[in-house]
């Protein structure tokens, strides 16, 4: 006879934790205390992928209240990451019981993240952190070092002044004019 999954009751008593059979043991008020002032975000998904705990970081990151992800499936407070790398690893270190971390962006909101999962009594704890900033210094490091490259790689000006245009136009510009002054 196959098994059937039933999602748990859910208790929501606006302390971001929820109660049913598929909690986690209460945590401690210092193990409370400390999830809450993290600055990254924390998510605790029970078995069937519902949210149990989100700390005031992850609500911030998330864009969402504790209302709006509390008891819910990823699907349906996030219905785009269907498929995402994020989603994928969530679902592997919920099978595999074996820790991961996850490099993704996220379009909806125009930022990097940085995803630990790590597998709990049943359930997986995510760890999410903002590396926009970060990746937008290793993007601009990279255009500087491939535009110092072309301009010391030819005596041509004209050729290494269009090139150098095209370089900035995807990364950093819309648009690129270059006005020569001569004699």
């Amino acid at each position: 006879m196959a098994e059937r999954l039933i999602a748990p009751r859910v208790a929501r008593d606006g302390s971001g934790r929820s109660h049913g059979a598929d909690a986690s043991p209460p945590p401690s008020v210092f193990e409370s205390d400390v999830i809450d002032r993290l600055a990254d975000g924390y998510y605790e998904m029970d078995a069937g992928f519902c949210y149990r705990r989100v700390n005031p970081a992850g609500l911030r990151i998330a864009q969402k209240t504790l209302e709006e992800m509390l008891g819910k499936h990823i699907l349906e407070v996030f219905p785009d990451v269907a498929g995402s790398a994020v989603h994928q690893t969530v679902v592997e270190v919920m099978a595999s019981r074996q820790a991961v971390s996850v490099e993704t962006y996220y379009p909806p909101h125009h930022r990097w993240y940085v995803n630990s999962v790590y597998p709990i009594t049943n359930g997986v704890a995510i760890f999410s952190r903002d590396i926009t900033e970060q990746k937008f210094l290793e993007q601009n490091l990279a255009f500087l070092a491939e535009t110092s490259k072309t301009l010391s790689s030819s005596l041509d000006y004209q050729q290494t002044l269009r090139t150098v245009a095209h370089l900035a136009v995807p990364r950093i510009a819309d648009w690129c004019a270059v006005d020569m002054l001569t004699g």
